[in-house]
């Protein structure tokens, strides 16, 4: 078991170099910065973590450090998405976390931004520790929806829906999202299908295909549409279905 960090400056720095050398195919192994002190500096969390944990996906990650980081509350503004230093203590708490983890974490191809916390940049929501846990904090198993079941990959449903604001700031939403794309007989996780974008490909009949009619990426555009009219938050979930049109119906089906 280990305290919980956060890396410094030349943490952070050094974790970026650490992706770049493993991308190219070489070892660097995080210990060498994990077990180095001038790279890293404490925080007031008072729980441990155990780097040995190994995670079924990022959901299992998540449930593990909200647990953990009981006092989360009371830091979010030092910690959560509030401080946007680039080698700020969220930078560097998220980050180090990422480290910890990274080699069940870590995909080639896969740009920094997805294990260095950048809360400066506009594509934030794309780090693999702190997005996940800030969902499930909030929505709990609802969550489990958004996520794909292997650790290392982030998906198209974690994209469309986790970029959009309007939409994560909407319990009634993200409900909704459940109610039709979560299957229940693959532990919630969204259905074949419901992530694939919408075609804009003309059929030898003439008529537009409908890849991706009614999945993710037309949901949050309709939603999005919707807010201009209705006060969403203050709608059933039927009475929004019922204002997005017949092509979602199919998937509650």
């Amino acid at each position: 078991m280990i305290k919980i960090r956060a890396l410094n400056k030349s943490g952070i720095d050094k974790f970026h170099e650490l992706i770049n050398v493993r991308r190219a195919g070489k070892d660097y192994g995080i210990n060498q910065i994990l077990s180095n002190p001038s790279y890293h500096e404490s925080t007031p969390f008072k729980s441990e973590i155990d780097p040995k944990l190994k995670f079924e996906d990022r959901l299992e990650l998540a449930k593990y450090l909200v647990d953990i980081l009981k006092e989360f509350d009371h830091y979010e503004d030092e910690y959560g998405i509030v401080n946007k230093d680039e080698y700020g203590n969220t930078a560097g708490l998220w980050s180090w976390l990422a480290l910890v983890y990274f080699d069940q974490l870590f995909k080639p191809g896969k740009e920094n931004q997805r294990y260095v916390y950048m809360p400066h940049i506009r594509t934030n929501y794309r780090h693999s520790v702190f997005t996940t846990f800030k969902t499930y904090k909030r929505f709990k198993e609802d969550s489990r929806v958004f996520f794909s079941s292997k650790i290392d990959t982030w998906g198209q449903m974690a994209e469309s829906a986790l970029s959009r604001d309007y939409l994560m700031n909407s319990e009634v939403a993200v409900k909704l999202i459940n109610k039709l794309y979560a299957d229940p007989e693959n532990n919630g996780i969204a259905k074949s299908g419901a992530s694939t974008k919408p075609s804009s490909l003309i059929l030898k009949s003439g008529k537009l295909s409908k890849a991706g009619y009614g999945g993710i990426e037309r949901f949050v555009r309709i939603i999005q549409r919707l807010k201009l009219t209705y006060h969403i938050q203050s709608l059933g979930s039927e009475e929004i279905l019922d204002l997005m049109g017949n092509e979602f119906k199919k998937w509650e089906e």
